[in-house]
């Protein structure tokens, strides 16, 4: 069932003639159900944000009362002027949230309720999950710098080359690689099917596999 049939239920089957306002107003009373806690260790989902607005996002379900993380990692170091520039902060996931609540179709309307939020990877209905103990391994690792973007890899890959992803949210998926990178280290743009789809992404050289 879609958001949009569910919704005309309410509503006999006949849609408002404002049926986009009309979808705003409803999402934004569902966003009480998305800040009822699940367990401290229940799984967690993914919401597809734009990009560059992950932490707006992060700040912003957190401040509604839902739990919320992006994990961090050290970005690119730079040059300016013959000087070293120390690599910043920087999103490790670009376009991903990470939440937790109590799952119901209420709390799915209510993220989308959000601004920047654009989806629940995996689709409302039934979100992509991430147990509890690999969120905090992701967690670990990005602290102890295991996905920066300076760290040494021996791994060189092509377009068109097959990896698999060996650590990070879709740790065990299979992705064909869309940029070239013969560097040792930085980031690939890869595209991963996932729900039938083909799903492109940015990851760390360092945590791919070639096959």
């Amino acid at each position: 069932m879609t958001e949009q049939r569910h919704i005309g239920d309410q509503f006999n089957g006949r849609l408002p003639v404002d049926f986009e306002q009309r979808m705003r107003q409803i999402r934004f009373t569902h966003r009480p159900a998305l800040a009822k806690r699940a367990e401290s260790d229940s799984e967690w989902m993914v919401a597809c944000v734009r990009s560059g607005r992950e932490m707006d996002v992060e700040k912003a379900l957190s401040d509604a009362g839902v739990e919320a993380i992006v994990p961090i990692r050290k970005g690119k170091e730079r040059r300016r002027r013959n000087k070293v520039i120390p690599p910043q902060n920087e999103v490790l996931m670009s376009g991903y949230v990470l939440f937790r609540c109590c799952y119901s179709v209420e709390a799915m309307s209510g993220l989308l309720s959000f601004e920047h939020v654009v989806d629940v990877l995996g689709g409302w209905e039934k979100p992509f999950t991430v147990n509890h103990e690999k969120v905090r391994n992701i967690m670990q690792k990005a602290h102890d710098g295991r996905f920066d973007y300076e760290r040494v890899s021996q791994v060189k890959v092509a377009a068109g080359d097959k990896v698999r992803i060996v650590e990070g949210l879709f740790a065990g998926l299979i992705a064909e690689v869309m940029t070239p990178n013969g560097k040792g280290k930085g980031d690939v743009v890869v595209e991963v099917d996932m729900f039938g789809q083909k799903t492109p992404t940015i990851l760390p050289l360092a945590i791919l596999e070639k096959l």
